[in-house]
């Protein structure tokens, strides 16, 4: 597997660890306010507390994967560098913005019931979108570029001049 290099099973772990928790502190946050829904009636406080608790408790679970992770960098002989540093804001603003989105779609959700049910599906389909299994350095090559353009172009005939099917 492509992996730059590293590992493939410390590549797959170190971008699984911070797409496990905007995953699930999605899911459980957007869930938030209908599961709780006797709470809320009953007691007046911030809703807001809700989803953030949910938030916060992935945090916990992200820094005891992190550590194991750390595990792994040991047993695998690769060293942390001075930008390991940046994974702190970059952790704020992943715990930030899941905030956001699991905010906007928990009050959706209580008008739409619907978003808890495909919000599964969503965020599964956001993974394969985003360069969690696969490289960044992973690029479409231009010969599969045009011959996609090609294709694209002459749908209507049964194949393309460049000798693929067409779609």
């Amino acid at each position: 597997m492509p992996s730059d290099g590293r590992p493939y099973a410390l590549f797959a772990y170190a971008a699984l660890l911070p797409w496990t928790f905007f995953a699930t502190s999605l899911s459980n946050g957007t869930n938030s306010l209908v599961a709780h829904t006797q709470l809320i009636t009953k007691v007046y406080f911030p809703r807001e507390i809700l989803p953030l608790t949910y938030i916060v408790a992935g945090l916990f679970d992200f820094a005891i994967g992190f550590v194991v992770l750390l595990g792994l960098l040991a047993w695998y002989h690769v060293g942390l560098t001075a930008q390991a540093w940046n994974l702190i804001p970059i952790v704020a603003l992943l715990a930030a913005w899941t905030l956001a989105v699991a905010l906007f779609l928990a009050a959706l959700q209580v008008r739409f019931r619907d978003v808890g049910v495909a919000l599964p599906a969503l965020v599964q389909l956001w993974m394969f979108a985003s360069p969690v299994i696969y490289p960044c350095s992973t690029r479409w090559r231009a010969s599969s570029r045009r011959a996609a353009a090609c294709c694209f172009r002459a749908r209507r005939r049964r194949h393309c001049r460049c000798g693929w099917r067409s779609l």
